[in-house]
């Protein structure tokens, strides 16, 4: 009973009004009670992915110190793709360890981000833990980005590096007057062309590259037409095809398609410190 009369809109909707008063109150014993815990379990959640990602950091520096080392060197080819292939791989599954660890956090970050605004008793924490997501997602970023460039590296120079075992058997057949061996290796030889031409333009790596690449894919051409020539005993296409492979070469030792040996260091070592230093953070 109340000590007045109530207006007769109210009577009308007073179940809507009691149901809506209770609703409040149990919203409000939410945000009070229940987001709290919710909040520092996915401060927790977050804090895992954290830790995962900087168990990583092993691997991740392992892949970067393949990167930047110089070539082998070796006289043996198949020694030395084997090398290389060891490097792609060491790349590969790096990224793969990065980019697992980017979408980890990501996903964290925006769970907070929306948890923020329902937990304002928790809002301290979530925003502490965001700020180390952040910092942590930039160290992976700068990472992301160095070993993309050394994997897209890795999907030249393996084709590129058989196309140049096959161009030296051809060098070799024709010394030998083998038109018909070294004829037959082009074909093969010139797929696996392609294959470095189409990823010599990718993210990462320098343009000196894709030039490389494309002038040994002009001299590859031209021994083709010269082997053609021969079998012709067309003298002014043997000149041609000559001149042209002599241009080719020459065109790939020039400045603009020769890569500093240092060129994988100089340009990403400051990408891998930026992330050394995060996860240098996480730990500390």
């Amino acid at each position: 009973a109340l000590p007045f009369a109530l207006p007769p809109a109210v009577l009308r909707f007073q179940s809507v009004i009691v149901y809506g008063g209770v609703g409040v109150i149990v919203l409000a014993g939410a945000l009070l009670f229940v987001t709290p815990g919710l909040a520092a379990r996915q401060v927790g959640g977050a804090q895992k992915a954290l830790q995962t990602a900087a168990s990583h950091q092993a691997k991740i520096d392992a892949a970067f110190v393949k990167f930047f080392s110089p070539p082998p060197g070796l006289n043996d080819p198949k020694a030395e793709k084997a090398a290389l292939q060891q490097e792609a791989k060491s790349a590969s599954d790096a990224l793969a360890l990065v980019q697992a660890d980017e979408n980890a956090l990501k996903s964290a970050d925006q769970q907070l981000s929306l948890l923020r605004l329902v937990a304002p008793t928790g809002s301290s924490a979530i925003d502490a833990e965001r700020h180390r997501l952040a910092g942590a997602l930039h160290g992976l970023q700068q990472a992301d980005q160095a070993l993309t460039a050394a994997v897209n590296e890795s999907n030249v120079a393996l084709p590129y590096l058989d196309a140049v075992g096959d161009y030296t058997r051809m060098g070799a057949a024709l010394g030998k007057h083998d038109l018909v061996s070294a004829g037959a290796l082009y074909p093969d030889a010139q797929q696996k062309m392609d294959s470095a031409i189409s990823a010599s333009h990718a993210a990462g790596l320098p343009p000196a590259i894709g030039k490389q690449v494309s002038s040994f894919n002009d001299a590859l051409t031209a021994t083709e037409a010269l082997i053609q020539a021969l079998q012709a005993k067309d003298a002014a296409a043997i000149k041609k095809a000559n001149d042209s492979i002599q241009a080719a070469l020459k065109a790939m030792s020039s400045p603009a398609e020769t890569v500093a040996q240092d060129y994988e260091s100089k340009t990403f070592t400051p990408m891998q410190k930026a992330y050394d230093s995060a996860m240098k953070a996480l730990k500390s």
